[in-house]
Protein backbone atom coordinates (compact mmCIF):
# COMPACT_ATOMS: atom_id res chain seq x y z
CA UNK A 1 0.00 0.00 0.00
CA UNK A 2 1.19 3.51 -1.11
CA UNK A 3 1.92 5.68 2.15
CA UNK A 4 0.36 8.70 2.11
CA UNK A 5 2.04 12.16 1.95
CA UNK A 6 2.58 13.81 5.04
CA UNK A 7 1.37 16.66 6.47
CA UNK A 8 5.11 18.08 7.19
CA UNK A 9 5.85 16.98 3.37
CA UNK A 10 2.75 18.91 2.23
CA UNK A 11 3.81 21.94 4.21
CA UNK A 12 7.55 21.97 3.09
CA UNK A 13 6.72 21.64 -0.40
CA UNK A 14 4.03 24.82 -0.03
CA UNK A 15 6.52 26.72 1.02
CA UNK A 16 9.31 26.21 -1.63
CA UNK A 17 6.45 27.26 -3.80
CA UNK A 18 6.00 30.32 -2.32
CA UNK A 19 9.61 30.95 -1.15
CA UNK A 20 11.23 30.26 -4.74
CA UNK A 21 8.19 30.43 -7.53
CA UNK A 22 9.21 27.12 -9.06
CA UNK A 23 6.38 25.53 -11.04
CA UNK A 24 5.30 22.37 -10.09
CA UNK A 25 7.41 20.70 -12.81
CA UNK A 26 10.72 22.37 -11.48
CA UNK A 27 9.42 21.04 -7.87
CA UNK A 28 8.97 17.74 -8.43
CA UNK A 29 12.73 17.21 -8.23
CA UNK A 30 13.33 18.47 -4.38
CA UNK A 31 10.19 17.48 -3.24
CA UNK A 32 9.78 13.88 -4.89
CA UNK A 33 6.09 14.23 -5.26
CA UNK A 34 4.13 14.51 -9.14
CA UNK A 35 3.56 18.03 -10.60
CA UNK A 36 -0.25 16.75 -11.15
CA UNK A 37 -0.57 15.80 -7.19
CA UNK A 38 1.41 19.13 -6.37
CA UNK A 39 -1.27 21.13 -8.06
CA UNK A 40 -4.08 19.95 -5.10
CA UNK A 41 -1.34 19.69 -2.52
CA UNK A 42 -0.44 23.47 -2.70
CA UNK A 43 -3.74 25.13 -3.10
CA UNK A 44 -5.18 23.11 -0.43
CA UNK A 45 -2.62 23.75 2.35
CA UNK A 46 -2.60 27.35 1.24
CA UNK A 47 -6.11 27.39 2.30
CA UNK A 48 -5.49 25.90 5.22
CA UNK A 49 -2.95 28.46 6.18
CA UNK A 50 -5.15 31.16 5.48
CA UNK A 51 -7.85 29.31 7.56
CA UNK A 52 -5.44 28.45 10.41
CA UNK A 53 -4.09 31.50 10.68
CA UNK A 54 -6.48 34.01 9.78
CA UNK A 55 -6.15 36.08 13.04
CA UNK A 56 -2.37 37.13 12.03
CA UNK A 57 -3.73 37.83 8.80
CA UNK A 58 -6.18 40.32 8.51
CA UNK A 59 -6.88 43.70 8.13
CA UNK A 60 -7.18 46.17 11.22
CA UNK A 61 -10.27 46.05 12.16
CA UNK A 62 -10.24 48.98 15.51
CA UNK A 63 -9.99 52.54 15.26
CA UNK A 64 -6.36 52.36 17.38
CA UNK A 65 -4.98 49.51 15.00
CA UNK A 66 -5.85 52.10 12.44
CA UNK A 67 -4.23 55.13 14.43
CA UNK A 68 -1.19 52.90 14.79
CA UNK A 69 -0.36 52.17 10.98
CA UNK A 70 -1.50 56.63 10.11
CA UNK A 71 1.51 57.19 12.92
CA UNK A 72 4.42 54.90 11.18
CA UNK A 73 3.19 57.06 8.37
CA UNK A 74 3.74 59.85 10.11
CA UNK A 75 6.84 59.21 11.68
CA UNK A 76 8.59 57.83 8.68
CA UNK A 77 7.30 59.40 5.83
CA UNK A 78 5.99 62.74 6.78
CA UNK A 79 2.48 61.77 5.84
CA UNK A 80 0.17 62.41 8.53
CA UNK A 81 -3.81 60.55 8.54
CA UNK A 82 -2.32 57.82 5.58
CA UNK A 83 -4.18 54.61 6.57
CA UNK A 84 -2.13 52.82 3.33
CA UNK A 85 -0.14 52.79 0.12
CA UNK A 86 -2.23 51.22 -2.53
CA UNK A 87 -1.34 50.56 -5.66
CA UNK A 88 -2.34 47.33 -8.33
CA UNK A 89 0.64 45.01 -10.16
CA UNK A 90 0.22 43.19 -13.08
CA UNK A 91 0.90 39.49 -13.01
CA UNK A 92 1.92 37.52 -15.80
CA UNK A 93 0.28 34.68 -16.38
CA UNK A 94 -0.36 32.20 -19.54
CA UNK A 95 -3.77 32.25 -20.50
CA UNK A 96 -6.40 30.17 -20.78
CA UNK A 97 -7.44 28.48 -24.03
CA UNK A 98 -9.60 30.85 -25.67
CA UNK A 99 -9.53 33.45 -23.71
CA UNK A 100 -8.46 35.79 -26.21
CA UNK A 101 -7.75 39.20 -25.20
CA UNK A 102 -9.22 38.57 -22.03
CA UNK A 103 -6.16 39.18 -19.73
CA UNK A 104 -4.25 41.42 -22.40
CA UNK A 105 -3.19 44.27 -20.62
CA UNK A 106 -1.75 47.59 -21.86
CA UNK A 107 1.82 46.46 -21.19
CA UNK A 108 1.30 44.25 -23.91
CA UNK A 109 1.41 40.85 -22.30
CA UNK A 110 -1.28 38.78 -20.03
CA UNK A 111 -1.96 38.96 -16.88
CA UNK A 112 -3.91 39.05 -13.70
CA UNK A 113 -4.49 42.33 -11.50
CA UNK A 114 -2.99 42.03 -7.74
CA UNK A 115 -4.07 44.63 -5.84
CA UNK A 116 -2.63 45.55 -2.42
CA UNK A 117 -2.45 48.08 0.06
CA UNK A 118 0.86 48.55 2.16
CA UNK A 119 1.55 49.95 5.59
CA UNK A 120 4.54 52.42 6.46
CA UNK A 121 6.84 49.36 6.72
CA UNK A 122 6.72 47.66 3.50
CA UNK A 123 4.17 45.34 4.93
CA UNK A 124 1.13 44.04 3.06
CA UNK A 125 -1.97 44.37 5.43
CA UNK A 126 -4.79 43.24 2.28
CA UNK A 127 -4.34 41.75 -0.86
CA UNK A 128 -6.48 41.02 -3.79
CA UNK A 129 -5.87 38.88 -7.07
CA UNK A 130 -7.51 37.62 -9.88
CA UNK A 131 -9.06 40.45 -11.69
CA UNK A 132 -8.48 39.81 -15.56
CA UNK A 133 -5.42 42.02 -17.55
CA UNK A 134 -7.59 44.37 -19.46
CA UNK A 135 -9.10 45.90 -16.18
CA UNK A 136 -7.49 49.04 -14.95
CA UNK A 137 -5.99 49.65 -11.34
CA UNK A 138 -8.96 51.75 -10.75
CA UNK A 139 -11.43 49.45 -12.07
CA UNK A 140 -9.83 46.30 -9.86
CA UNK A 141 -9.62 47.95 -6.99
CA UNK A 142 -14.11 48.31 -7.43
CA UNK A 143 -14.29 44.66 -7.49
CA UNK A 144 -12.87 43.97 -4.53
CA UNK A 145 -14.38 43.64 -1.10
CA UNK A 146 -11.93 46.45 0.46
CA UNK A 147 -13.71 49.33 -1.91
CA UNK A 148 -17.17 47.67 -1.10
CA UNK A 149 -16.26 48.41 2.94
CA UNK A 150 -14.61 51.63 2.04
CA UNK A 151 -17.66 52.74 0.59
CA UNK A 152 -20.09 51.39 3.15
CA UNK A 153 -18.33 52.65 6.07
CA UNK A 154 -17.47 49.17 7.37
CA UNK A 155 -13.85 49.61 7.70
CA UNK A 156 -14.19 51.17 11.05
CA UNK A 157 -11.70 54.84 9.85
CA UNK A 158 -11.03 56.84 13.04
CA UNK A 159 -13.03 60.05 12.36
CA UNK A 160 -11.62 63.51 11.42
CA UNK A 161 -8.74 64.82 13.43
CA UNK A 162 -6.83 67.96 14.17
CA UNK A 163 -3.18 67.50 12.56
CA UNK A 164 -0.24 69.28 14.52
CA UNK A 165 -1.46 72.92 15.58
CA UNK A 166 -4.01 73.23 13.11
CA UNK A 167 -7.51 74.26 13.78
CA UNK A 168 -8.90 72.17 10.81
CA UNK A 169 -10.04 68.24 11.14
CA UNK A 170 -8.68 66.66 8.64
CA UNK A 171 -10.08 62.95 7.53
CA UNK A 172 -7.83 60.06 7.74
CA UNK A 173 -6.84 58.62 4.21
CA UNK A 174 -4.86 55.66 1.83
CA UNK A 175 -3.33 56.92 -1.35
CA UNK A 176 -2.88 56.10 -4.78
CA UNK A 177 -1.87 57.08 -8.29
CA UNK A 178 -3.89 58.87 -10.79
CA UNK A 179 -6.01 55.49 -11.94
CA UNK A 180 -7.79 55.72 -8.73
CA UNK A 181 -10.96 58.07 -7.88
CA UNK A 182 -10.67 60.81 -5.86
CA UNK A 183 -12.79 59.96 -2.76
CA UNK A 184 -13.04 61.88 0.99
CA UNK A 185 -11.31 58.98 1.98
CA UNK A 186 -8.70 58.33 -0.86
CA UNK A 187 -6.20 60.57 -2.20
CA UNK A 188 -4.01 60.73 -5.61
CA UNK A 189 -1.75 63.39 -7.16
CA UNK A 190 -3.24 66.65 -9.00
CA UNK A 191 -2.92 66.36 -12.14
CA UNK A 192 0.58 67.79 -13.43
CA UNK A 193 -0.98 71.60 -14.89
CA UNK A 194 -0.51 74.32 -13.92
CA UNK A 195 0.60 73.44 -10.49
CA UNK A 196 1.71 76.02 -8.06
CA UNK A 197 4.44 75.49 -4.76
CA UNK A 198 1.66 73.86 -2.21
CA UNK A 199 0.22 71.22 -5.14
CA UNK A 200 4.18 70.53 -6.25
CA UNK A 201 5.10 69.86 -2.33
CA UNK A 202 1.72 67.92 -1.87
CA UNK A 203 2.28 65.64 -4.77
CA UNK A 204 5.85 65.23 -3.78
CA UNK A 205 4.62 63.90 0.09
CA UNK A 206 1.69 61.98 -1.40
CA UNK A 207 4.15 60.18 -4.20
CA UNK A 208 7.12 59.42 -1.89
CA UNK A 209 4.32 57.73 0.60
CA UNK A 210 2.31 56.01 -2.83
CA UNK A 211 5.39 53.80 -3.37
CA UNK A 212 5.92 52.36 -0.34
CA UNK A 213 3.47 49.94 -2.05
CA UNK A 214 5.83 49.93 -5.35
CA UNK A 215 8.80 48.91 -3.39
CA UNK A 216 6.77 46.28 -0.99
CA UNK A 217 5.59 44.87 -4.99
CA UNK A 218 9.31 45.03 -5.73
CA UNK A 219 10.27 43.00 -2.49
CA UNK A 220 7.62 40.08 -3.56
CA UNK A 221 9.40 40.10 -7.13
CA UNK A 222 12.48 39.68 -5.36
CA UNK A 223 11.75 36.12 -3.91
CA UNK A 224 11.10 34.58 -7.41
CA UNK A 225 14.19 35.06 -9.77
CA UNK A 226 12.31 32.55 -12.03
CA UNK A 227 9.93 35.82 -13.18
CA UNK A 228 13.44 37.95 -14.81
CA UNK A 229 14.18 34.35 -16.43
CA UNK A 230 10.94 34.72 -18.13
CA UNK A 231 12.01 38.06 -19.62
CA UNK A 232 15.36 36.61 -20.55
CA UNK A 233 13.65 34.12 -22.39
CA UNK A 234 11.29 36.73 -24.20
CA UNK A 235 14.59 38.88 -24.89
CA UNK A 236 16.36 35.37 -26.14
CA UNK A 237 13.48 34.88 -29.24
CA UNK A 238 14.73 38.05 -30.49
CA UNK A 239 18.18 38.46 -29.85
CA UNK A 240 19.31 34.72 -30.91
CA UNK A 241 22.66 34.36 -29.07
CA UNK A 242 24.44 31.76 -29.94
CA UNK A 243 28.79 30.53 -29.66
CA UNK A 244 29.34 32.57 -32.92
CA UNK A 245 27.22 35.30 -32.11
CA UNK A 246 27.20 36.15 -28.73
CA UNK A 247 25.37 38.58 -27.06
CA UNK A 248 26.53 40.81 -24.34
CA UNK A 249 23.55 41.99 -22.24
CA UNK A 250 23.56 45.32 -19.88
CA UNK A 251 21.33 45.78 -16.78
CA UNK A 252 21.32 47.04 -13.24
CA UNK A 253 22.37 45.60 -9.54
CA UNK A 254 19.18 44.49 -9.11
CA UNK A 255 19.41 41.32 -6.95
CA UNK A 256 16.64 39.07 -9.27
CA UNK A 257 19.23 40.54 -11.94
CA UNK A 258 22.08 39.06 -9.55
CA UNK A 259 20.37 35.52 -9.18
CA UNK A 260 21.83 32.48 -9.50
CA UNK A 261 19.19 30.97 -11.97
CA UNK A 262 19.74 34.25 -13.93
CA UNK A 263 23.12 33.62 -14.22
CA UNK A 264 23.15 30.43 -14.99
CA UNK A 265 20.87 30.83 -17.73
CA UNK A 266 22.56 33.46 -19.38
CA UNK A 267 26.06 31.48 -19.07
CA UNK A 268 24.02 28.27 -20.93
CA UNK A 269 22.53 30.34 -24.14
CA UNK A 270 25.67 32.17 -24.65
CA UNK A 271 24.69 35.28 -23.02
CA UNK A 272 27.45 37.56 -21.43
CA UNK A 273 25.76 39.25 -18.42
CA UNK A 274 27.22 42.59 -16.93
CA UNK A 275 24.88 44.66 -14.12
CA UNK A 276 25.92 48.05 -13.45
CA UNK A 277 27.16 48.95 -9.52
CA UNK A 278 24.26 49.87 -7.53
CA UNK A 279 22.99 53.43 -7.83
CA UNK A 280 25.74 53.97 -10.64
CA UNK A 281 25.78 57.54 -12.17
CA UNK A 282 23.51 58.35 -15.37
CA UNK A 283 26.89 58.92 -17.20
CA UNK A 284 27.89 55.62 -17.07
CA UNK A 285 24.64 53.95 -18.59
CA UNK A 286 24.66 54.28 -22.64
CA UNK A 287 21.00 54.72 -22.77
CA UNK A 288 20.93 57.61 -20.65
CA UNK A 289 23.72 59.28 -22.61
CA UNK A 290 23.21 58.63 -26.23
CA UNK A 291 19.78 56.43 -27.03
CA UNK A 292 16.96 58.41 -24.53
CA UNK A 293 17.10 61.95 -25.85
CA UNK A 294 16.80 61.46 -29.28
CA UNK A 295 14.21 58.97 -28.43
CA UNK A 296 12.11 61.65 -26.65
CA UNK A 297 12.81 63.87 -29.57
CA UNK A 298 11.41 61.43 -32.11
CA UNK A 299 8.56 60.69 -29.97
CA UNK A 300 7.41 64.38 -29.37
CA UNK A 301 7.88 64.97 -33.35
CA UNK A 302 5.36 61.75 -33.65
CA UNK A 303 3.14 63.19 -31.92
CA UNK A 304 2.76 66.45 -32.79
CA UNK A 305 2.56 65.01 -36.59
CA UNK A 306 -0.21 62.81 -35.36
CA UNK A 307 -2.35 65.54 -33.86
CA UNK A 308 -1.40 67.71 -37.12
CA UNK A 309 -2.92 64.54 -38.82
CA UNK A 310 -5.93 63.88 -37.01
CA UNK A 311 -7.20 67.67 -35.65
CA UNK A 312 -9.76 67.88 -33.36
CA UNK A 313 -8.56 64.04 -32.03
CA UNK A 314 -7.30 62.78 -28.82
CA UNK A 315 -3.82 60.64 -28.52
CA UNK A 316 -5.82 57.23 -26.69
CA UNK A 317 -3.89 54.21 -25.08
CA UNK A 318 -4.35 52.24 -28.37
CA UNK A 319 -2.54 54.99 -30.12
CA UNK A 320 0.21 55.27 -27.92
CA UNK A 321 1.90 52.30 -29.29
CA UNK A 322 1.78 52.98 -32.59
CA UNK A 323 3.16 56.51 -32.54
CA UNK A 324 5.79 55.29 -30.32
CA UNK A 325 6.77 52.50 -32.78
CA UNK A 326 7.97 55.06 -35.21
CA UNK A 327 10.27 57.01 -33.11
CA UNK A 328 11.36 53.70 -31.51
CA UNK A 329 12.60 51.96 -34.96
CA UNK A 330 14.29 55.45 -35.95
CA UNK A 331 15.86 55.72 -32.79
CA UNK A 332 17.20 51.82 -32.14
CA UNK A 333 19.82 51.82 -34.76
CA UNK A 334 23.43 49.50 -34.43
CA UNK A 335 25.38 53.10 -34.48
CA UNK A 336 23.76 54.38 -31.54
CA UNK A 337 24.60 51.66 -29.55
CA UNK A 338 27.89 51.58 -30.05
CA UNK A 339 28.31 54.96 -29.42
CA UNK A 340 26.20 54.37 -26.32
CA UNK A 341 29.09 52.03 -25.29
CA UNK A 342 32.12 54.17 -26.78
CA UNK A 343 31.42 57.67 -24.71
CA UNK A 344 30.37 55.31 -21.60
CA UNK A 345 34.46 53.29 -21.98
CA UNK A 346 32.84 50.10 -21.90
CA UNK A 347 33.88 49.15 -25.82
CA UNK A 348 36.46 49.86 -26.30
CA UNK A 349 37.74 49.25 -22.51
CA UNK A 350 38.31 53.60 -21.29
CA UNK A 351 38.49 54.12 -17.65
CA UNK A 352 39.79 57.50 -18.28
CA UNK A 353 36.63 59.06 -20.36
CA UNK A 354 34.23 59.30 -17.14
CA UNK A 355 36.27 61.76 -15.01
CA UNK A 356 36.37 61.37 -10.88
CA UNK A 357 34.52 63.90 -9.98
CA UNK A 358 31.47 62.05 -11.15
CA UNK A 359 31.89 59.67 -8.84
CA UNK A 360 31.67 61.55 -6.02
CA UNK A 361 28.39 62.05 -3.85
CA UNK A 362 25.51 64.25 -4.59
CA UNK A 363 25.92 67.45 -2.99
CA UNK A 364 22.17 68.40 -4.28
CA UNK A 365 19.97 65.51 -3.53
CA UNK A 366 16.53 67.88 -4.19
CA UNK A 367 16.25 71.23 -6.52
CA UNK A 368 14.99 73.72 -4.85
CA UNK A 369 11.04 75.19 -6.28
CA UNK A 370 11.88 78.09 -6.92
CA UNK A 371 14.94 80.48 -7.42
CA UNK A 372 14.73 82.35 -3.95
CA UNK A 373 14.12 79.55 -1.81
CA UNK A 374 15.08 78.30 1.37
CA UNK A 375 16.15 75.17 2.50
CA UNK A 376 17.26 73.12 5.48
CA UNK A 377 21.34 73.26 6.25
CA UNK A 378 22.49 69.82 7.96
CA UNK A 379 23.75 70.69 11.16
CA UNK A 380 27.65 71.03 11.52
CA UNK A 381 29.18 68.46 14.64
CA UNK A 382 28.88 70.40 18.37
CA UNK A 383 25.84 72.06 16.52
CA UNK A 384 22.76 71.43 18.19
CA UNK A 385 19.91 71.87 15.51
CA UNK A 386 20.03 72.49 11.53
CA UNK A 387 20.11 76.04 10.37
CA UNK A 388 18.50 77.83 6.87
CA UNK A 389 20.57 78.96 4.34
CA UNK A 390 19.44 80.81 1.41
CA UNK A 391 20.16 79.24 -1.77
CA UNK A 392 21.94 82.24 -4.17
CA UNK A 393 21.96 80.43 -7.50
CA UNK A 394 19.58 79.76 -10.00
CA UNK A 395 18.13 76.32 -11.02
CA UNK A 396 19.65 76.42 -14.14
CA UNK A 397 23.32 76.44 -12.36
CA UNK A 398 22.84 73.40 -10.18
CA UNK A 399 23.44 70.39 -12.19
CA UNK A 400 23.48 66.37 -11.25
CA UNK A 401 27.38 65.99 -12.62
CA UNK A 402 29.85 68.41 -13.52
CA UNK A 403 29.64 68.87 -17.70
CA UNK A 404 31.83 66.63 -18.96
CA UNK A 405 33.65 67.36 -22.80
CA UNK A 406 33.08 64.14 -25.27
Amino acid sequence: MRESITPNERLAATLRFLATGMNYEQLKFPTLISPQRLGVIIPETCIAILMCLKDYMKMPESQSEWKCIAQGFENRWNFPHCLGAVDGKHVRITPPPRSGSYFWNYKQFNSIVLVACANSNYEFIWCEVGTNGRISDGGAIKNTIFYEKLVSGGLNIPPPETVGGSMFELPYVFVGDEAFALRPDFMKPYAQKLLNTEKRIFNYRLSRTRRIVENAFGILANRNPYLFIDRLKHFVKYAKPSTEDPVLLIADNHTSHCSLPAVLFCREIHITFLTLPPHASHVLQQLDKCYFAPLKALYSSETEKWRVQNPGKVITLYKVSGIFQNAYSATSRVQLAEKGHRVTGIEPNNFDIISEDCYFPSLVTLAPLDNDCTVAVAPEENEGSPSTSRIDVSIQLILPLPRHEQ
